[in-house]
């Protein structure tokens, strides 16, 4: 049985934690055209019929991952690509976003320092200089790669 290049780049996906459009050639041997045409098509696919899953791209990595509102039934599945640690931190920032850096490493310790960096490395926060600390703010990155709004963060907190 001879499988077509969308399901080949659909194994891929399923199997790891993203590929990049060069990985995705590499590994099926097929040119950057035809691979981008197979992934629009397989997005196209999953957003047509009533899937839990969606394709997703953030920072040139394509992803199958399951939609925002399968989550909750299965985060404790799922090993998260972030420490909890760092997780946690991030979660007091979305609570209060915008929060203040030291209100940050009052509530989490020294070790948030660690977390604010690399999370800002990541793009998933902004900070700005505000007085003797910094105003952290969640960035679209955050909003993308969770697939949620201001809006609905917010409502989550209001709980």
């Amino acid at each position: 049985m001879k499988s077509t290049l969308k399901t080949q780049i659909e194994a891929l996906l399923f199997a790891t934690q993203g590929l990049t459009i060069k990985q995705l050639c590499e590994k099926t041997g097929k040119v950057e055209r035809d691979v981008l045409k197979a992934l629009k098509e397989l997005e196209k696919d999953y957003k047509e019929r009533d899937s839990a899953f969606i394709i997703t791209c953030d920072a040139d990595v394509w992803k199958l991952t399951v939609k925002s509102n399968h989550v909750p039934l299965v985060k404790d599945l799922i090993p998260s690509e972030f420490p909890k640690s760092i997780l946690e931190t991030l979660a007091i920032i979305a609570y209060k976003n915008p929060a203040l850096q030291s209100e940050v490493i009052k509530i989490r310790g020294n070790k948030a320092y660690d977390h604010i960096k690399e999370l800002e490395k990541l793009e998933f926060i902004r900070l700005k200089k505000k007085g003797r600390t910094n105003e952290i703010t969640l960035a679209d990155k955050f909003y993308e790669y969770f697939q949620t709004t201001p809006e609905k963060v917010k409502e989550e907190f209001d709980v």
